[in-house]
């Protein structure tokens, strides 16, 4: 994919439902790439991006809160979770390159805490790529949508966790690193991802141990594109760590910096 101007990568986390009785946040930690001539512009449309998408979602739970407000079992189901969607920041903001193509890597992270058994990754029929459409389809009319999603889209994030021995040695975590791949379907794209994943030889990144997960991206590479989001929840104390001012963010830093670390809860 050829474009004018730069990709950038983003992570833009959100607070979307309030602290429970442990007193943790539930929040989306949304992957997305930008695309623009400067690091400067695609901050300022990342931004721009987050605060519209904080104004849609809070309209969109005034909408359902309305909807369900006469129902006692729709109100339990909602406390707690996804009953705001304010825009926190910026967890990581980095350069990806001038083209997006076959095994582009668009993510290289930390993943911590560490396991406390031997790291394990899903069965390849449990990864998000076998099943785009979701439990918000049943049946035969799931099956349908997800054979229009595969015909319509072809691009991959293949996300394959490597497990470095300096890593083990100080019980930290695991490296991840999240590539696009281009297939006719998920089973190809598995095998891609799980090829060049395994292909790399590299003592920072470590022994590979598997595809944590693979996603179909059902979004355009137009301006900016959204890969994939996750769901988690992660204590007050920690947010300092994970939101980074801009100062701090890797495409308005000096080389040589390590990345932030991506801590789930």
């Amino acid at each position: 994919m050829t474009s004018k101007g730069f990709w950038f990568g983003a992570r833009l986390i959100y607070a979307v439902g309030w602290p429970d009785k442990h007193r943790v946040f539930l929040v989306h930690d949304d992957h997305w790439l930008f695309r623009a001539p400067t690091a400067e512009r695609a901050f300022k449309e990342a931004l721009n991006g987050a605060k519209a998408a904080e104004r849609m979602g809070r309209a969109l739970l005034s909408y359902v809160a309305g909807v369900v407000s006469k129902r006692a079992d729709a109100r339990r189901q909602l406390s707690g979770s996804f009953t705001r969607h304010d825009f926190l920041g910026f967890a990581d903001f980095h350069l990806v390159g001038a083209r997006l193509r076959q095994g582009t890597e668009v993510d290289l992270y930390l993943l911590e805490p560490r396991p406390k058994r031997r790291p394990k990754v899903p069965s390849k029929k449990a990864l998000l790529a076998f099943d785009p459409a979701g439990p918000a389809f049943r049946g035969k009319t799931r099956a349908i949508q997800n054979t229009k999603l595969f015909e319509r889209y072809k691009w991959y994030l293949s996300d394959a966790l490597y497990d470095p021995p300096a890593n083990r040695a100080q019980s930290t975590g695991l490296n991840g690193r999240m590539v696009l791949i281009k297939a006719d379907g998920p089973g190809e794209a598995y095998d891609l991802a799980q090829e060049k994943a395994a292909s790399i030889r590299s003592l920072h990144l470590g022994d590979f141990v598997g595809i944590n997960q693979l996603s179909l991206v059902t979004n355009g590479f137009e301006h900016a594109c959204l890969l994939r989001t996750d769901e988690y929840t992660i204590d007050p104390t920690n947010l300092a760590d994970l939101i980074q001012p801009k100062s701090q963010l890797l495409a308005f830093r000096r080389r040589g910096h390590e990345k932030t670390p991506l801590t789930k809860g």
